[in-house]
This record gives structure tokens, C-alpha cells and sequence, in this order.
């Protein structure tokens, strides 16, 4: 199916139909993390639904066509793609971090760590040199899930003692000129 109408540029219509499957995920996220911000005491909840919709959402934006191929309607959802990014980030600031500012350095501690684990992680392939070693089957599957497992833990761990560690510092720096 050619996303192309008979002027050569791509219709909106058959780049959302090509697409449904991104759109319906971004949908899906974006919803829990509406309903989790209604949550009491689970801002952490609405803060990685959101990261999960923004991830997906910036995929979506990311295969964008350029403008010069895209019909006026798409443009104009492009720019409106960005100005729902923009806004809902406001809001889950605006609510969120600077209503828990710990909460918010702990998770940018842990997306910190988890960015530099899963570079040096495919740089060096340490997953498939530990999984090369292990036959196929359920062996396998299982090890996966352990090594994944234990690596989120880990980077929980660190996260959790870093932030507790620039918290610390901060608040030691309010007090000191305070």
C-alpha cells in the first residue's frame, strides 16, 4: 500500500492506517498514564507511563516523512504531534516533579545508568556472550530473565543510592544557605 496520493504527496490517511499499530501503543500509554496521574501516592506510576508514551511517541514523530512529501494535513498533525509532547511533558512537570523532586532525581538517575548499561551492554555484547554459552530452550529463555532481572535490581540499587546522595547534597546546600 503507497502512502502517496496522486499529487506524490503522503496522505495522512494512509500513514496513520500504515502506522495503527504505533498509533494504538502510543494510545495505550498515554491512557495509563491519565489514569495513573488520578492515583494517589503513585506519581512514579504516571512518570514511567509517560516515559513509555514519549519513547513510543518519538518513534512515531521520528518516521515522520519530510515536510516537502507530506500533504498540508499532515503537517499540520506533525506540528500538533509536537505540541501534545510538549504539553503533556508540562503537565507531568508541572504536577509531578516539582511535587516530588526525589522521585524525579531518582528515576533520572536510573534512566542515566540504564542508558549507559545498555550501551556498553551492546558495545561489548555481553548478553550474547553469556547466552552463546547456554544451549537453546528453556535454559535459555530462563537465563535471559535472570540476567535482565538482576540487572535491573542492580541499577535500582545504584539509582537509589545515588539519588539518596545528590538529595543528601541538596539538601545539605538549602540548609547551609538558608
Amino acid at each position: 500500500m503507497s502512502t502517496e496520493t496522486e499529487n506524490g504527496k503522503i496522505a495522512l490517511r494512509n500513514y496513520i492506517r500504515e502506522n495503527y499499530q504505533l498509533i494504538a501503543s502510543i494510545g495505550v500509554f498515554g491512557a495509563l498514564t491519565t489514569l495513573f496521574t488520578r492515583l494517589e501516592n503513585a506519581p512514579y506510576l504516571s512518570f514511567v507511563t509517560f516515559a513509555m508514551f514519549f519513547i513510543l511517541t518519538w518513534e512515531f514523530v521520528d518516521s515522520f516523512p519530510d515536510m516537502e512529501k507530506s500533504s498540508m494535513r499532515f503537517i499540520a498533525f506533525e506540528m500538533l504531534t509536537m505540541i501534545l509532547m510538549i504539553f503533556v511533558g508540562l503537565y507531568i512537570f508541572t504536577t509531578y516533579i516539582t511535587a516530588f523532586w526525589k522521585l524525579f532525581v531518582f528515576l533520572s538517575m536510573l534512566v542515566l545508568y540504564s542508558a549507559i548499561s545498555i550501551a556498553l551492554s551492546q558495545r561489548f555484547k555481553l548478553y550474547s556472550r553469556i547466552q552463546r554459552r547456554i544451549p537453546e530452550g528453556r535454559l535459555r529463555s530462563i537465563s535471559k530473565m535472570a540476567l535482565l532481572l538482576i540487572s535491573t535490581i542492580a541499577l535500582v540499587l545504584v539509582s537509589i543510592f545515588s539519588a539518596n546522595y545528590i538529595i543528601d547534597l541538596i539538601d545539605a546546600l538549602v540548609r547551609l544557605f538558608t
